[in-house]
């Protein structure tokens, strides 16, 4: 099969059913789509599950849950994206391939290093693009209001953590790209609003009972001892806005 190399327009001969190959002549990694090739990279990162598992507790304590998450699953993905550029600036990226996760819809290609793919990396980790180029172009134009042509269509391999994890008993899904910190969840959990955290418990009974002796003890006089009750309750009342406010 003879297809065109389309970064510096060579003819090139292919094995049949062949996905990725280098340009001979001017190097590029490409993704041969149908009867074309398209320019296909690759962001620079090293998979660490300890580190996205960080992530994401980070991320649910900043949203409030506070317990420890259970039964943590991962699934590291090389996931495709469609990445397109516009004579105005503009940039859009849009999924490449099928996924449960719908939230990949919305993924943004983070600051980092984009390499050329190597078509070497293990095919169980890199997921196969169903979405051609013909119907990235489409959708993106149509979508985003763009009547102009496209300047620039190409093939970003993300490094994507998809998460599946158990909190209170239920069953939520989630999804980190590599090189960011930034969370996309189809399912969260949810702090209960009524649930007090044990800390917290624990501090507010023993600074009640602080309070509440030292001004008991204070005096014998009923006057003086209701005065050093409500100076002890207001003291409880503002050690306890501090502390509700780290």
């Amino acid at each position: 099969m003879i297809l065109t190399c389309s970064q510096c327009g060579a003819k090139l001969k292919i094995e049949v059913f062949k996905r990725f190959l280098t340009c001979p002549y001017c190097k590029s990694s490409l993704v041969v789509d149908r009867d074309r090739t398209v320019e296909c990279y690759s962001l620079n990162h090293v998979r660490n599950d300890i580190w996205v598992k960080g992530v994401l507790r980070a991320w649910l304590k900043k949203t409030g849950v506070e317990e420890d998450v259970k039964d943590i699953r991962i699934d590291f993905k090389l996931f495709p994206v469609w990445h397109a550029s516009f004579e105005n600036g503009k940039t859009v990226t849009q999924p490449a391939a099928r996924t449960l996760h719908t939230e990949i819809s919305s993924i943004k290609i983070p600051a980092g290093d984009l390499k050329a793919f190597d078509q070497n990396t293990s095919l169980t980790e890199a997921v196969a693009p169903t979405v051609r180029h013909e119907a990235a172009a489409v959708w993106t134009t149509d979508t985003h209001d763009e009547k102009r042509e496209i300047k620039r269509l190409w093939l970003v391999y993300l490094p994507i953590y998809f998460i599946d994890y158990r909190e209170n008993g239920e069953r939520h899904r989630a999804s980190v790209v590599g090189e960011s910190t930034k969370i996309y969840s189809d399912t969260k959990a949810v702090a209960d609003p009524y649930k007090i955290p044990v800390k917290h418990l624990l501090f507010f009974t023993v600074a009640f009972g602080t309070f509440l002796g030292l001004g008991f003890s204070i005096s014998e006089d009923i006057l003086i001892k209701g005065i050093s009750m409500a100076a002890a309750t207001l003291l409880f009342s503002a050690v306890s806005w501090f502390y509700l406010r780290k």
